[in-house]
């Protein structure tokens, strides 16, 4: 079964491998405001 989830603070890792271009900020923004989700 796949889990749908917002994105947390320790999915870090895993993001940044896939969107090097984001900023330290864009990625805290996103979690804060909920913007992204993790598969």
């Amino acid at each position: 079964m796949i889990e749908i989830r917002y994105v947390k603070l320790e999915d870090k890792e895993f993001w940044y491998s896939l969107d090097k271009h984001l900023s330290e900020q864009e990625f805290i923004d996103k979690v804060n405001t909920k913007e992204a989700m993790f598969y």
